[in-house]
């Protein structure tokens, strides 16, 4: 989407699924319209605390929930039966935080990390790296 949007519509989540789960169809709508550019701010990374760690899982838990919202948007922006376009990505840091982003056809995802109970990043609690910078 190159065109100035006729509209903006934000979705703020605490969590990547909860969107999907508590703003639709209104999401679905928006994401369809080409004309209007959604954006979604998960407000944590949804890693349960674990960080990086994977807690006897395969993957680490915070990449399915982050993969499953941007499969989500994916799905909905090819709605139309487009081919699949290529998301762009990056990591801007923000007063000391790296924010994971990106966009994919009139969309936009940001992505924040956890806090702890003692307002640190989960990340940094298990000595871990999020690969953003944090």
């Amino acid at each position: 989407m190159t065109d100035k949007p006729k509209r903006v519509a934000f979705y703020f989540s605490p969590h990547e699924d909860d969107w999907q789960l508590f703003m639709m169809p209104a999401a679905f709508r928006d994401v369809s319209d080409e004309t209007a550019r959604c954006v979604f701010v998960h407000l944590t990374a949804g890693d349960a605390g674990l960080g990086l760690g994977t807690g006897g899982r395969k993957h680490p838990y915070y990449l399915a929930r982050e993969n499953g919202a941007e499969a989500a948007i994916r799905f909905m922006a090819d709605g139309d039966g487009r081919h699949p376009a290529e998301s762009w990505i990056d990591a801007p840091v923000f007063a000391g935080h790296a924010i994971r982003r990106v966009a994919y056809r009139n969309t936009k995802t940001a992505a924040c990390t956890d806090g702890s109970s003692w307002g640190q990043s989960s990340y940094s609690m298990h000595g871990s790296s999020n690969g953003w910078g944090n």
